[in-house]
């Protein structure tokens, strides 16, 4: 991947633009009330490629947290990024605007962490978005896949 394929006119800005128009409309009716859970649920279904999708916030001064059911893939990928210490959706919520993970068995980014979600899991590729939602909170959304590739191709 080049940093062209993100501009407007690239080849993944396209493709990430039809599949957040996927996720309106799933997001539909107008006037229903939108959960993160909903959004969560929109995300696997309207991206391409998509096994599972979580949400990391991240209150200044407190712990991470995942928005989500508990026991799902993306709560137990979250949980053990917090407990490492280490991983693609605190890197994004911290500081990178886009993480990608094409496959954490050969990514050397986060050890401990990428050994034990190859180990406890079946994700092998991520996709993370910072997203600021107030100067207090930050979050970053994630597109987890089961075999390798990044989840936008």
């Amino acid at each position: 991947m080049v940093s062209s394929d993100w501009r407007s006119n690239g080849p993944l800005w396209s493709e990430l633009s039809s599949a957040f128009g996927g996720i309106a409309q799933l997001l539909e009716p107008v006037g229903s009330r939108l959960t993160p859970e909903r959004l969560i649920r929109a995300a696997e279904q309207g991206v391409p490629h998509a096994d599972a999708a979580g949400l990391t916030v991240w209150p200044h001064g407190r712990k991470p947290r995942t928005i989500g059911p508990e026991g799902s893939i993306a709560h137990t990928v979250d949980q053990i990024q917090y407990a490492a210490g280490e991983g693609p959706c605190l890197d994004a919520a911290t500081g990178d605007d886009l993480v990608r993970v094409d496959d954490l068995a050969v990514d050397s980014r986060w050890p401990t962490f990428s050994a034990q979600v190859l180990d406890q899991c079946s994700i092998r590729s991520m996709f993370s978005i910072r997203v600021q939602f107030d100067p207090d909170v930050r979050a970053a959304p994630q597109l987890l896949r089961t075999t390798p590739g990044c989840t936008l191709r």
